[in-house]
């Protein structure tokens, strides 16, 4: 073999020329080759980070937080009880705002979650109870005002219970409430509501 260099005749396992110290052909093809499997490895890991990614991104959309939950549990009660729609009731409005949720910890089933929540709101019943015992005869409009100020000066109730939430196609959040849990969070006043109807119907 001869140096590519200097033209000198150097032995065929050289990886230098003994002569000028020009690196031989078996150099350069080890580097070249070095840098190739450089070059794989660098790709495999690109390959591999974005799978990462990937399954870390499908884990956490399917995933459901506690802040997460709560925030979606607030938001269908407002829409079941027709809060922020145009001309509400101020009584809505009372209800809406008197409404907490604490979501404890969410246990994952095969196919949906269970929030364990506590519910917390005034005590509604109470204030219309209250309000009636007062024998004073008011304005539809006036009524209602009074009535949101005695429900703003009652107990709080609270209670625990068990919210289910599926996930959607979108990552959005399916919140189910039971009728007996839409009576908690307003309060009682379903019930109440209902109560009073069949008295009316009675008569």
């Amino acid at each position: 073999m001869h140096c590519s260099k200097c033209g000198k005749e150097i032995s065929e396992d050289s990886k230098i020329c003994i002569y000028c110290d020009e690196k031989t052909s078996k150099v350069m093809d080890i580097v070249k080759g070095r840098k190739q499997l450089i070059i794989v490895v660098a790709v495999l890991m690109s390959i591999l980070i974005a799978i990462f990614i990937a399954i870390i991104s499908a884990s956490q959309k399917n995933t459901v937080n506690v802040e997460d939950a709560a925030a979606a549990i607030k938001e269908e009660y407002a829409v079941l009880i027709g809060y922020g729609t145009e001309n509400v009731n101020p009584l809505i409005t009372t209800l809406y705002t008197g409404f907490e949720v604490q979501v404890v910890e969410i246990e994952k089933t095969q196919d949906r979650y269970i929030a364990n929540c506590i519910f917390s709101n005034f005590d509604v019943v109470g204030a219309f109870v209250s309000l009636s015992e007062t024998g004073s005869e008011m304005m539809y409009k006036d009524y209602i005002q009074e009535l949101t100020k005695t429900i703003g000066e009652q107990p709080r109730l609270t209670s625990e219970t068990e919210i289910i939430i599926t996930i959607d196609e979108s990552g959005g959040y399916q919140i189910y409430f039971t009728e007996d849990q839409l009576d908690t969070a307003m309060g009682g006043f379903l019930s109440y509501y209902k109560e009073i109807n069949r008295t009316e119907v009675s008569k």
